[in-house]
């Protein structure tokens, strides 16, 4: 009887990594490439990268089994620097060797030119609550980021900054040069401060300025008696309206009457914030003859 045994041969061969030019690269990411053979042994592989040959940073490990055929391998890289060289290889281990693949390297895209800020004009006062933001054209731009705070801090100055910060209260991006926000967006009596930046499908653009301006106040816009005539005793409704929303805190409408014992109003009515209109019963006081008073509201120096 006649029996064949085989026994292994030596030491496996190491695993294969070969860097690759990286591919889609823009203002803020790439995607890097490459390929690896495991040459029989089970092989995982990972890129290294970063801003210095050093690296400093490595994506998930992915597995490649235990083939004898090279794989491609890719990953996707964002939050980038714009402008900024990237150094980058493919590394592999069977579990008994790692190889560390060729350096390669790509510039992010540079930034775009920053616009110009036109309309609300810096430190601007009596604004509408809906003005229309205006700026200057950047010729590469597809679209733009316009960004409203109350709170300069919350507007960023990284190109590539997705952020926002406390008292953001706009983030648009607009595919023209102007832009109004809707009503309600911006309150009265307030100040704002905003910024522009550039966009293209591959690029990010440095941002604006920034600007301030402050919103004018509501000012009252009628003041109504219902019904007009009433007797001795009865009710009538008082009720105010502004002709914009009442800024953050609220408004004051201070009331007169001609007559205080005909007809005796409270010294103001309140408008809550965001609201535009108030009211208030009043109950007459005694007359013995037919009486005609005049009831005045002052706001913001209006009446």
């Amino acid at each position: 009887m006649t029996f064949s045994v085989s026994f292994p041969s030596g030491a496996v061969s190491p695993p294969n990594p070969t860097t690759q030019q990286a591919i889609g690269i823009s203002g803020d990411g790439a995607t890097l490439l490459g390929t690896a053979n495991p040459n029989g042994a089970n092989t995982t592989a990972w890129f290294e990268w970063g801003t210095t040959s050093g690296y400093g940073n490595s994506t998930p490990v992915r597995s490649l089994g235990s083939g004898n055929t090279a794989q491609n391998l890719s990953f996707p890289l964002g939050g980038l620097e714009s402008n900024t060289t990237y150094y980058y290889r493919l590394d592999a281990s069977n579990g008994t060797t790692t190889v560390y693949g060729n350096m390669e390297s790509f510039p992010t895209l540079g930034t775009l030119p920053s616009p110009t800020l036109l309309t609300p004009g810096n430190f601007s006062t009596n604004v509408a609550t809906a003005p229309t933001f205006t700026w200057s054209l950047v010729g590469p731009a597809s679209s733009y980021r316009l960004l409203i705070a109350t709170n300069a801090a919350a507007l960023p100055t990284d190109p590539t900054s997705p952020a926002c910060g406390v008292g953001c209260v706009l983030d648009v991006t607009p595919v023209g040069t102007t832009y109004t926000p809707p009503p309600g967006v911006l309150q009265a009596a307030t100040t704002y401060y905003w910024g522009v930046h550039a966009r293209s499908p591959l690029q990010f653009g440095n941002w604006s300025g920034i600007f301030s301006f402050a919103t004018s106040a509501p000012a009252l816009a009628s003041v109504a008696i219902s019904p007009t005539t009433i007797t001795t005793g009865s009710s009538a409704t008082v009720s105010i309206t502004l002709n914009g929303p009442a800024p953050a805190g609220g408004a004051q409408v201070t009331l007169t009457s001609s007559n205080n014992s005909a007809f005796p109003t409270p010294s103001s009515i309140p408008i809550a914030a965001g609201n535009t209109t108030a009211s208030v019963s009043v109950t007459s006081g005694s007359v013995s003859t037919s009486t005609a008073v005049t009831v005045t509201a002052t706001y913001a120096a209006s009446s």
